[in-house]
């Protein structure tokens, strides 16, 4: 290729759930720096020359890449073969696209991969001459221009560092004349030449409190990657040197060109062997090395010894370190006390009370984009699809924290999915702005790709939570740390500005937080609970309200706005949930109030009707316990007369009353019989 692309490689990112599998994982990780292969982020030839470097991941004009690399490729001869197709087709770096891989969590697999790499680098040495090998082992002259052989010679030097390294720090301690702590710190300072480079670029964004933490945790990586690579240079040369003097031996026969090993059976391989032993096993030549060298310099010149000791015992440690920053990071588990869950649970009530309050029938159950408040307050009648999500997110998050039931459930997200069916799309997308009152586009208009994969992944948590909600309790004890929650923020709004200058309201509050607390684990007390609160207790509350506010004579407007909406929401939320009771568990009352004579048969019937049980598993156990009953012991227990027999024929409709939205497992099957006068104590036989 003359000019143009054939190819566009893609930014390369180190996959997020990567990055903190190890320290190794960690300091290593996306070294641009280091190591060109695993995180392509910019390319200094693609910024100077206009041409990038290939590393394996792109897109391909597949007609124009195959003219360029056609007779080109000698058979069975190239392992990389990734920077020779970017050399022959042109690769461009297009930055703004991302592709996440992931990176060897040891070192001990890194350098194995290191090795490979290394090796297909050295194959394309043949590219470096005016004559190249072509197919059918002919030699065709060299198309590659100098830069592009500059390239391959890049890689080539790139590869001989750490050898390098090792040579100067020799020469130093046993050659060259000078001091030896000279020779030293040059070999040391020179892998950490961009340090230096990458704390200016850090600074030069600016000295912001959020730029300067971030330059500082980049520092203290780069510096613990360069204390690594100090410490595994003995084995970096050896795997370097070891890939070169192999891929040379084999240019030269011929043979063995293509042998490698994959990135997972590498992986493969290590897992199956003991940590330690295998780097100990692996590494050897790092700690032998070092007490060679350790000896020689006590024999011939115990003058540099001093100097070299640090890096002779990090030499010999190398396995060890190796072992121990591969092994996998624990997560740290932050625990959250009463104090925080409780200020978590307020913010995320009051971000409900948002929806609860604007998501509305004459906005078609749409949320809207914003709200301002007074002194011009003024609503935004118009939503978009990542409102919308975010809308149904919330509804969610209301139901699994409890402060909605699963009917407030089901009733907003079928009003707000009906709403979206009748909205106008383009090509099955939503606009990106609609007015929530007459459902019309807004002009101009267009199709989001980011809202609409906002509103997408939304959908897709949605299905994802309507599948837990059908295998949900039929009543989750959630609900009453839910309402606990708007207790809490109730008594919140009666401490300000002598709203309740006596504490008596916020007593009563306190009371009935603990009576909320005591019935969630206790499904059997719900109704009785339920009950006292709506029919006593809220009451109760509402008019020492009404009396303590009357008495305090002016108060602010926000004081009497606050107590009054969270009074009025503790109310719907009582409502609310003594109306899921007697929908969904209409037997409660009569098995915690049975007559005398049936109070051990509601005594057995209870457990298996359990408000905490799904509606599946309920029916099972009492199919199975009625079936056992109704030919053994029921006929002699069921009451004949009196008030066990009226309650038992109360409680036989109760069980059999199809329910909502779990009405499919509560209604009668096709085919069976209607229920006979054993319903009472075997219910779910007639379901």
């Amino acid at each position: 290729m003359a000019s143009g692309y054939t190819i566009l490689q893609p930014r390369v990112e180190i996959a997020p759930e990567t990055s903190g599998r190890s320290l190794f994982t960690r300091y290593f990780g996306g070294d641009t720096a280091i190591d060109i292969y695993s995180r392509a982020v910019s390319d200094v030839y693609q910024d100077l020359f206009g041409s990038g470097i290939f590393v394996g991941k792109g897109i391909y004009e597949v007609a124009a890449f195959e003219r360029s690399v056609e007779g080109r490729i000698p058979e069975n001869n190239l392992l990389s073969h990734d920077l020779f197709e970017g050399l022959h087709g042109r690769a461009a770096l297009a930055s703004d696209i991302i592709v996440y891989e992931g990176f060897p969590s040891g070192y001990l697999d890194y350098r194995r991969r290191w090795h490979r790499w290394v090796r297909g680098d050295w194959q394309l040495l043949p590219w470096l001459l005016p004559l190249v090998p072509g197919r059918a082992g002919t030699r065709l002259h060299n198309r590659l221009t100098w830069f592009d052989r500059l390239k391959i010679f890049d890689n080539l030097r790139r590869s001989l560092v750490p050898p390098s390294l090792v040579a100067l720090l020799l020469g130093g301690w046993f050659i060259l004349g000078g001091n030896p702590w000279i020779w030293t710190s040059l070999a040391i300072v020179a892998p950490a030449a961009y340090l230096f480079t990458d704390v200016v670029t850090g600074l030069a964004r600016g000295r912001r409190r959020g730029v300067l933490q971030g330059v500082l945790r980049r520092l203290g990586d780069e510096l613990g990657r360069w204390a690594l690579s100090i410490a595994f240079l003995i084995s970096d040369a050896a795997i370097a040197l070891n890939a070169i003097l192999i891929t040379l031996w084999r240019l030269g026969t011929g043979r063995g060109l293509l042998e490698w090993t994959s990135a997972a059976h590498t992986t493969a391989h290590f897992a199956a062997l003991d940590p330690r032993r295998a780097a100990w096993r692996e590494m050897w030549v790092s700690p032998a090395f070092a007490l060679a060298v350790g000896s020689g310099l006590v024999l011939a010149h115990a003058t540099a010894l001093l100097p070299a000791a640090p890096l002779l015992m990090l030499w010999v440690l190398a396995p060890e370190i190796a072992y121990r920053i591969s092994r996998p990071r624990r997560s740290s588990v932050e625990t959250l006390g009463a104090e925080d869950r409780l200020f978590l649970r307020s913010i995320a009530r009051r971000t409900w009370l948002f929806f609860e309050t604007f998501v509305r029938p004459e906005d078609n159950w749409l949320p809207p984009d914003n709200y301002q408040e007074p002194p011009e307050e003024e609503i935004a009648h118009r939503t978009s699809p990542t409102n919308v999500g975010m809308m149904l997110l919330s509804t969610l998050t209301a139901w699994k924290l409890g402060h909605i039931g699963v009917t407030d459930l089901e009733m907003r997200l079928r009003n707000a999915l009906d709403a979206l069916d009748r909205l106008d799309r383009y090509r099955g997308h939503m606009l990106n702005w609609y007015d929530t009152r007459t459902l019309q586009p807004l002009e101009p208009r267009y199709v989001s790709t980011v809202d609409s994969g906002n509103l997408a992944v939304s959908l897709v948590v949605v299905n994802e939570a309507c599948r837990d909600a059908v295998r949900a309790p039929v009543l989750s004890p959630a609900l009453w740390s839910g309402l606990d929650d708007t207790l809490d923020l109730l008594a919140g709004a009666l401490a300000a500005d002598r709203a309740d200058p006596d504490h008596a309201c916020r007593t009563l509050v306190a009371a009935m937080r603990d009576a909320a607390t005591a019935a969630r684990d206790d499904s059997a007390c719900w109704g009785d609970r339920l009950d006292a609160l709506c029919d006593r207790h809220c009451p109760e509350l509402q008019e020492r309200i009404r009396k303590g506010i009357a008495n305090a004579g002016t108060l602010p407007t926000n004081v009497i706005r606050d107590v009054q909406l969270w009074l009025e929401r503790v109310d719907h939320h009582l409502r609310s949930m003594r109306r899921d009771v007697q929908m969904f568990l209409p037997w409660l009352p009569l098995l915690t109030r049975p007559p005398a004579d049936c109070a051990d048969i509601a005594a057995r019937i209870g457990p298996m009707l359990a408000g905490e049980r799904m509606p599946a598993e309920v029916k099972a156990r009492a199919r199975r316990q009625a079936r056992c009953w109704t030919h053994s012991a029921a006929p002699s227990i069921l009451p004949k007369q009196g008030a066990g027999r009226k309650s038992s024929v109360r409680l036989s409709p109760a069980l059999r009353m199809p329910t909502r939205p779990c009405a499919t497992s509560w209604m009668a099957s096709p085919g069976e019989r209607a229920p006979g006068p054993m319903a009472w104590i075997s219910p779910c036989c007639s379901i």
